[in-house]
């Protein structure tokens, strides 16, 4: 009888949703009554079940036909029933819910006649992972998916690496769901790594088990195809993201060729904006607990002179603006957690034409995005306070003052208030370079703003700094601006410090 109803396929084929119900029951009912023949015909069964699911569009037709597959679970050895149902995950949506069942029987809370191997739930996740990078799936698709995932988890037997790959999968594809199912699935996602992580942190679980996932990500092409809206791309994101910052560090060796790579020239404009605003997170969060970036300073030179400043040339194009934008945050986060062992590296682009670092700076005060001008401030700022007086050329730093001084005339507060800094920070450079001509030309320029409210007490420190690079030229100049009656009172007390240190000298 078992055999004639399935080999009928009246759960398919009856023309009526009630029909096809029916025979479902009666298949159940068969099932558990001739448990001797189903043995025979597991995969005729689980097939009819698979394909019943797919048809059903009524709730009462997916709950008939989960739990005659549930009966299935308990009465067919798990490896036999799962291993035949992963043939059929990528072809029929039904499978999922299928093994579903299937898988929840094989648990505690079922049949312990039956344990399924790690071996098969190896091949359930890859096929998962295969179907969510594969297809286009709608939230329904995705509670599914989650419902597998957690029986995965649930068996016990699972490699924790590879279930840690499939929930940052079904993370990033619960985000492209609409609003209301999105956060119902991100919940449930969120609830199975708490579990998975047994009562540690899921920032340590992701950081544990990060470099698998990796592995996992770019086992046989690598990620040379990746691109920014590619799932590869958004797990690898997702998994960067949960581990933390610790990522870029020496230990994950993996991640950091990856990030590399992604922030390569000739890669995808938006892969190359989404891994640079990845980067610039993580060196951010690096810096705030103040955890340096590590003793690994080969790719860290290779990321700012290979990775990162190309990105940051001026290139005509809204892409390329987002990406230009996106390499001088990194550049600044690089700059502010500069070590010791990094600083051959940042005098390499400073010195060599070919990476150009004060041009490229330099063009970045001119942006039109303010956030590009303060960061181009800020950057310099950052580098002339670490790196060796004598890294800056004669004529760089020729180039350098008229362009910092225009930046005091800036439309936002901040990016002037930056660039005062900058002035204030070369003068230990100038000083090195003994060139009066310099100091003469920032004290007139500073001179313009010794009556502007907004910036009074910082280019007052700033001239009371190049009063003592060279106390003569600094008089003549302030001097000039007492002739003129402008500030006399401030000038006055500068040509009286100018005095004292003429007198000491």
């Amino acid at each position: 009888m078992l055999r004639s109803l399935v080999g009928s396929e009246m759960c398919i084929r009856d023309r009526t949703e009630t029909g096809r119900q029916s025979a479902v029951q009666v298949l159940h009912s068969l099932i558990l009554l001739c448990e001797h023949e189903l043995v025979a015909l597991v995969e005729p069964v689980l097939l009819s079940l698979t394909r019943a699911r797919t048809a059903s569009s009524s709730k009462q037709m997916a709950k008939a036909v989960d739990s005659c597959a549930a009966a299935c679970g308990v009465l067919i050895p798990t490896d036999v029933s799962v291993g035949y149902l992963v043939t059929l995950l990528l072809a029929e949506p039904g499978a999922v819910p299928i093994c579903t069942q299937l898988l929840a029987a094989s648990q505690p809370f079922g049949s312990l006649q039956y344990q399924v191997s790690a071996k098969v739930l190896h091949n359930v996740m890859a096929k998962m992972v295969s179907l969510i990078e594969a297809q286009q799936l709608d939230p329904a698709q995705i509670h599914e998916l989650v419902q597998l995932s957690e029986a995965v988890g649930g068996a016990g037997v699972a490699e924790l690496p590879q279930l840690v790959a499939l929930f940052a999968h079904l993370v990033a594809l619960a985000n492209q769901a609409p609003p209301p199912e999105q956060r119902q699935l991100i919940q449930r996602c969120a609830a199975a790594e708490q579990r998975m992580a047994a009562g540690g942190s899921v920032r340590s679980l992701y950081r544990e088990h990060a470099d698998g996932v990796m592995k996992m990500l770019i086992k046989g092409g690598g990620c040379e195809q990746w691109v920014g809206t590619g799932m590869a791309w958004q797990v690898f994101e997702l998994v960067c993201s949960r581990s933390g910052p610790e990522i870029l560090l020496d230990s994950h060796q993996s991640a950091q060729r990856v990030l590399l790579s992604c922030v390569q020239s000739g890669r995808e404009a938006g892969l190359k904006i989404r891994a640079l605003a990845l980067l610039q997170t993580l060196l951010e969060e690096l810096r705030t607990s103040q955890q340096p970036i590590g003793s690994h300073p080969d790719w860290i030179g290779a990321l700012l002179l290979d990775g990162v400043l190309p990105n940051a040339v001026w290139r005509a194009g809204k892409l390329a603006a987002q990406s230009r934008q996106a390499a001088l945050r990194v550049i600044e986060e690089l700059a502010a957690g500069c070590m010791a062992e990094h600083k051959p590296y940042w005098q390499q682009a400073v010195r060599d034409a070919g990476h150009g670092l004060v041009p490229l700076l330099l063009s970045a005060l001119e942006d039109d995005d303010g956030g590009s001008r303060l960061a181009g401030c800020q950057i310099l700022q950052q580098l002339l306070a670490v790196l060796p007086f004598d890294t800056l050329a004669y004529d760089q730093v020729r180039v350098m003052i008229p362009e910092l001084l225009k930046r005091l005339d800036d439309s936002r507060e901040v990016v002037r208030k930056a660039a005062l800094g900058v002035v204030w920070n070369l003068a230990s450079v100038i000083d090195h370079l003994k060139v009066s001509t310099y100091v003469e030309y920032i004290t007139a320029g500073l001179l313009v703003y010794i009556e502007d409210s907004a910036l009074q007490p910082l280019v007052v420190s700033t001239l009371e700094r190049y009063a003592k690079s060279e106390p003569e030229v600094f008089k003549k100049e302030i001097n000039k601006s007492i002739q003129r009656g402008v500030a006399t009172n401030i000038c006055l007390r500068l040509l009286e410090l100018a005095n004292g240190l003429s007198q000491e000298s």
